[in-house]
């Protein structure tokens, strides 16, 4: 009977109706639940003290739960009590029935447990887990149970659960041993949880006695052990890192290429496995762990041989050099991600939750132990020799992390003007104007005055285009706190680890990739990385085998008459002549027979003319190269192959099929053309339109407003020019002037309206704590709330247009922000449209409102 398990099986009504109430309390989870559950604290953090750890195994969790002690937890936890009566009824629905024979028996109800698969179970278990957590803090508190620290000033630690995972910790002693099995106990009485004594272990530290540590095992009934394995899945305590450690991370990705058939996966397929599977093996464990470069140099060569097609038997050529493979694809590479990067680049995020004050238990065991006369992000800090391997690896990942680290201004007073990074990627001190002396010392308020930015003492020793860009930052609110540290790779200052990666690239040009159209062409995978691989020139012909020496003949198979390059091959070879002419090429690359291979090779793959079909021919051109490269190998290869008589026809039939199979899997968006126009305010309401603008070539910026009133009139208006910036900066700038032009007009009631979904989205729904416009957007926020009634709106550019002209016009004056108190002449056309309600047309999909409140 030990080995049986029951299988649950969930209604979808049941499962919606668990969801909700997951819904429900999934908030309240934070308040409830204590520091010391979903924590993960390494053994070897532990200070050189005489104490034991217990790693609890308990038998069968789920299964066991009393359903009384179920409703005492969720009434102790306050629950409303319809909540918990709705959640015991779906506890207690539970009915089984035993396969015996061959044959059901008659259902029978469950008096215990709770579901394995239901979406209310974790969530269940969990509260009635801090049950056990609540009986061992109050042995902690009246002196009873003596918890262990990680440092002299560190917390407390007396036990870390995640689920059923249990990790009890304690000084060695008779006594302590028998404190913890008597809450234990305790807890099982209540719950009705059984331990599992015998898969249970005991781990003393290494300067308890050998009598002790047999002593505090047989009174707690489990075995000793000098290895407690794995919690959570990471070694709890080992010595020095070494390629043993994490092992077994080779052994799985190994176990998983070897299940796939590289013969019977294109490059495309095993690229894709590449990437979604065995590249994410090690991810769990790079988040806490450095892994030895051994390990990393393994794991990349394990899906390098997949990648190219090696197997046990035979090892085939890696066309393309490893590092090539994995730079982004937009930079010529396939973007499958180097371990030792995406390590680190894992690791950062440690560091970053951390700079972010992270109120879990770990954090603070951190801080207390290695940060508490120290600054993780200085320049200068070094890890203590002594210390643990996690927090090693936690100091390496904050080296990358605080590449990405800029500054937001908000009081000015922690930011230092010229060395700190905040308004361009190198610090002010290397743009400074030659002869100019500066105090690097100098803090980023002493550059503003009454007015906001001081333009004459900026421009007195910074040039011209990096002040543009410092006076689109916001120049110290009133209430707009203290400068802070946010994360600049990413557009809303929120760390992630795909951001981090990136900034191993950062130093390649980003800007108009000439790989960027492969990618972009309507062709299967397979022919993409085949075009991937024709536009670095290294498929294998016979020049390229004479290169790598695999043969001494460079002649084509095919005419035998010259080499076998790549340009002969797919163009000047009598076989690919009478391929290309069966094909009406577009006239823009008819005479494109007397350029290079590359330059040929470019000149199709860019043109985007569709012939017949909608087809264009930068796909079908694709399509002949692969054939082409088919044919050949077969004529290679293949003894009795005859070339096709009719080519086109089989390129075409292969064309047409791939297209056939787009169209069914397409999401077909029904459009339609609707008529918009600006509406009026209701009566006694005014409305302000908003937009902002920026000019490409220049990068300059600038916003404007206009403000009506229920009858259509103009009330004011302004237009700004910003400086440097990019548009969401021009948007946003445009709502702070607005909303203070309708304060200084005393207007109370009023509407506002956008182009910038975006910008809706940041001020109505989106945590803009650390966004790098959040200073501003703050603002006006507190700008808002200072009318009697507003409302903010997305609209289409069609209603916007008096604004629209307004931000055009503003790039063509000096900086700085002019009002209207009556229309001006640039915007008198789109006003009448209006007040007419001439109407434009806008393409839309059909079913979605016209405007997003």
């Amino acid at each position: 009977m030990a080995q049986f398990r029951p299988i649950s099986l969930c209604t979808t009504v049941y499962k919606v109706i668990s969801k909700i109430i997951v819904d429900r309390i999934r908030p309240l989870m934070q308040k409830l639940i204590s520091p010391n559950q979903a924590s993960y604290v390494p053994g070897s953090l532990l200070v050189k003290r005489v104490f034991f750890a217990w790693k609890v195994d308990l038998s069968k969790a789920y299964d066991r739960l009393s359903w009384q002690f179920i409703e005492s937890v969720l009434y102790e936890a306050l629950l409303p009590e319809s909540l918990v009566k709705l959640i015991m009824s779906c506890i207690m629905s539970t009915s089984f029935q035993i396969c015996f024979n061959g044959q059901l028996t008659d259902s029978f109800q469950a008096q215990r447990g709770i579901r394995q698969g239901d979406p209310l179970s974790p969530y269940i278990f969990v509260l009635c887990m801090e049950k056990l957590s609540h009986l061992i803090q109050t042995a902690v508190d009246i002196g009873e149970w003596k918890a262990v620290r990680a440092s002299q000033s560190g917390p407390k630690i007396s036990h870390l659960f995640f689920a059923d995972d249990l990790m009890l910790f304690a000084e060695a002693s008779q006594e302590q041993a028998d404190t913890l099995k008597l809450c234990l106990d305790t807890f099982c009485s209540l719950s009705g949880q059984s331990v599992s004594y015998d898969k249970s272990l005991i781990y003393c530290s290494s300067n308890t006695t050998s009598d002790l540590a047999v002593d505090i095992s047989n009174t707690c009934g489990s075995p000793l052990t000098s290895d407690l394995g794995k919690y959570l899945g990471m070694p709890l305590v080992h010595s020095r890192v070494t390629k043993y450690t994490y092992a077994s991370l080779l052994e799985k990705a190994q176990c998983r290429l070897s299940s796939w058939k590289c013969k019977t996966l294109s490059m495309a397929g095993r690229l894709t496995l590449i990437q979604s599977v065995t590249a994410a093996i090690p991810i769990y464990t790079m988040q806490t762990a450095k892994l030895p470069m051994s390990i990393c140099n393994k794991l990349d060569k394990l899906n390098r041989d997949f990648l190219w097609g090696d197997s046990d038997d035979q090892k085939k050529p890696h066309l393309i050099n490893w590092d090539i493979v994995c730079l982004p694809k937009l930079l010529g590479g396939l973007g499958i991600k180097k371990t030792v990067d995406m390590n680190q680049a894992m690791l950062a995020k440690a560091g970053w939750r951390l700079l972010q004050n992270d109120p879990g238990l770990w954090a603070c065991v951190y801080k207390n132990k290695y940060l508490q006369h120290a600054d993780l992000f200085d320049d200068n800090y070094s890890s203590p020799k002594n210390c643990s391997s996690t927090w090693k690896s936690i100091v390496h990942g904050t080296r990358l992390l605080t590449q990405g680290l800029i500054w937001r201004i908000g009081d000015g007073r922690s930011t230092k003007f010229w060395t700190d990074i905040w308004v361009t990627p190198t610090p002010l001190i290397d743009s400074v104007i030659t002869g100019i002396v500066i105090n690097i010392e100098d803090k980023v308020h002493l550059f503003w005055d009454d007015n906001g930015w001081n333009e004459r003492l900026l421009s007195s020793c910074l040039p011209l285009n990096i002040v543009n860009k410092i006076l689109t930052i916001p120049p110290g609110f009133d209430g707009c706190g203290d400068d802070i540290q946010i994360w600049g790779c990413t557009s809303n200052g929120m760390f992630n680890v795909k951001s981090a990666y990136n900034i191993f690239f950062n130093s390649y040009d980003h800007t108009n990739s000439p790989w960027r159209f492969i990618w972009k062409l309507n062709i299967p995978p397979k022919l993409k990385t085949f075009a991937w691989v024709l536009c670095h020139g290294k498929l294998l012909t016979n020049t390229q085998r004479v290169k790598r020496r695999f043969t001494n003949d460079d002649s084509c198979p095919i005419c035998k008459q010259n080499q076998e390059s790549l340009v002969h091959l797919f163009r000047d070879c009598p076989a690919a002549t009478n391929v290309w002419n069966v094909f009406s090429i577009p006239n823009s690359v008819a005479n494109t027979y007397n350029l290079s291979w590359h330059a040929w090779l470019k000149a199709h793959l860019l043109c985007s003319v569709s012939l017949n079909s909608d087809v264009k021919w930068c796909s079908i051109f694709v399509f002949i190269c692969w054939f082409i490269w088919k044919w050949r190998n077969k004529f290679v290869f293949e003894v009795n192959f005859q070339s096709p008589r009719n080519p086109g026809m089989i390129i075409k039939a292969a064309v047409n099929e791939w297209i056939k199979a787009q169209s069914k899997a397409a999401v077909n968006r029904d459009y339609c053309l609707s008529s918009l126009c600006w509406s009026k305010p209701p009566a006694g309401t005014f409305k302000l339109n908003i937009d902002g603008t920026r000019q490409g070539s220049s990068g300059k910026i600038g916003a404007g407003g206009v403000i009506r009133c229920f009858s259509g009139s103009w009330i004011n208006g302004f237009q700004a020019n910003l400086g440097v910036g990019d548009v969401l900066d021009a948007e946003t700038w445009g709502l702070f002037h607005g909303l203070k032009l309708a304060l200084s007009c005393r207007i109370e009631n009023i509407q506002v309206e956008s182009d910038s979904a975006i910008l809706v989205k940041l001020m109505l729904h989106s945590d803009i704590t650390m966004h790098p416009l959040g200073t501003l957007l703050a603002c006006c926020k507190d700008l808002m709330g200072k009318f009697h009634s507003i409302s903010l709106k997305h609209i289409y550019r069609e209603c916007n247009m008096v604004a629209d002209c307004l931000a055009k016009n503003s790039i063509n004056h000096e900086h700085g922000i002019i009002e209207f108190p009556q229309p001006p002449i640039h915007a008198q056309s789109a006003l009448l449209d209006d007040a007419g309600e001439i109407t434009r047309v806008r393409r839309t999909v059909a079913g979605l409102p016209e405007t997003t409140d």
